[in-house]
């Protein structure tokens, strides 16, 4: 969701997502074979944002509303915990 701190439009934004490990980084072994976000998989909403990409682990997005966007992601293993990078 969007950050009343930053009243910013055209902010981009980078989110990397893997399944949490006990060792090491989970980003750096992300594996394709965990899962792929552009596959159907994957349920994908947002407002206030423009998508640009969204493949393996990473989705990016620009912001087209200040602090008023939000992302939504369903389809991972509700099994597994997510480890979240955003940049």
């Amino acid at each position: 969701m969007g950050n009343e701190d930053v009243n910013q439009i055209g902010l981009t934004l980078r989110i990397k997502v893997a399944y949490a490990i006990t060792k090491g980084n989970p980003i750096n072994k992300y594996s394709p074979f965990d899962f792929d976000l552009s596959t159907n998989q994957f349920v994908i909403r947002s407002e206030g944002m423009i998508l640009n990409r969204c493949s393996l682990n990473v989705i990016e997005f620009t912001s087209i509303t200040p602090n008023n966007f939000w992302l939504t992601v369903t389809g991972f293993d509700e099994e597994r915990d997510l480890f979240i990078k955003i940049k």
